[in-house]
């Protein structure tokens, strides 16, 4: 499971969209489920079926990370994070120009409550760290780096043959991203367990 954290308008839904969903990710996002509960049981839904889940939502903090990565773990699915650390004020300002939001118009209240709700969650943010479970986090700051880290996955799932189980899935598609990891050591951090 690929997990993405971020703050509103910092890119998560960009790079699930364009880059992970063409790749073979199935991108579960809480905004179009409506809640929390609907969220985990789609994520559920999909690692029974032993698909590759991205979880395009804030994840903003250990609480909020915690139910996703225990239903991995159930699962036996790696744990994957790729935080967008895009800056506060570049949200912002995505956010005050946003005029759709998941193909639906966005009203002026609802820009304002979002705009309440970046400040809000700015506040509470907790970097995510491997002792909640994580396997693997990866960080991006530009546009440019989250874009290059899109391509990097979809290149990564291109050479992992779609028959295999999900476990050997990830395992192939692990063992490519740290063969290729160097190359790109000085455009994103990468933390990983030995």
């Amino acid at each position: 499971m690929l997990m993405l954290c971020g703050l509103p308008c910092s890119g998560k839904s960009t790079l699930s969209q364009h880059f992970l969903v063409p790749a073979g990710y199935v991108r579960v996002c809480q905004d179009v489920l409506k809640s929390k509960e609907k969220t985990l049981r789609e994520v559920e839904r999909l690692l029974e079926e032993g698909r590759s889940v991205v979880l395009d939502r804030t994840n903003t903090d250990k609480a909020q990370r915690a139910p996703f990565i225990s239903l991995a773990n159930r699962f036996n699915a790696r744990v994957c994070v790729c935080v967008l650390d895009t800056e506060r004020e570049t949200c912002r300002a995505r956010l005050k120009s946003r005029e759709v939001h998941e193909g639906k118009p966005l009203t002026a209240n609802q820009r304002n409550s979002l705009l309440i709700g970046l400040g809000m969650m700015t506040k509470r943010w907790e970097s995510p760290t491997l002792e909640e479970g994580i396997d693997e986090i990866r960080v991006a700051s530009t546009v440019d780096e989250v874009r290059l880290l899109g391509e990097h996955y979809r290149a990564a799932l291109r050479e992992v043959n779609e028959e295999e189980p999900q476990a050997k899935r990830c395992k192939v598609l692990d063992n490519y991203i740290w063969r290729r990891c160097v190359k790109f050591n000085s455009v994103y951090r990468r933390v990983s367990r030995s």
